[in-house]
């Protein structure tokens, strides 16, 4: 479902996401996402205005198992309605 491929210059959009809201874990820095991005093939779309990242996971499976990063917001705050429509359009 995702199409674009996480480059350089996606930089600039990727800070405006990750640096609005006080997410709390090591993963979720443009660094960390660029650096993983071939091993676990992430991705990326907006949705109603959410930065949602795909990818595929290695850890403890024979087979890449997909998975999803939390949505992430530029406004510092979630709208729930927003946000429930964005991960029903994802699923």
């Amino acid at each position: 479902m995702f199409k674009n491929k996480i480059t350089i210059e996606d930089k600039a959009l990727f800070d405006e996401y990750l640096n609005s809201f006080d997410y709390k874990t090591s993963g979720l820095t443009f660094t960390s996402i660029f650096m993983w991005k071939a091993l676990n093939n992430f991705k990326y779309e907006i949705i109603n205005d959410y930065l949602c990242i795909t990818g595929d996971s290695f850890l403890e499976a024979s087979e890449p198992e997909p998975f999803l990063f939390p949505p992430l917001t530029k406004k510092g705050f979630y709208d729930p309605e927003s946000l429930s429509d964005t991960i029903d359009k994802i699923r």
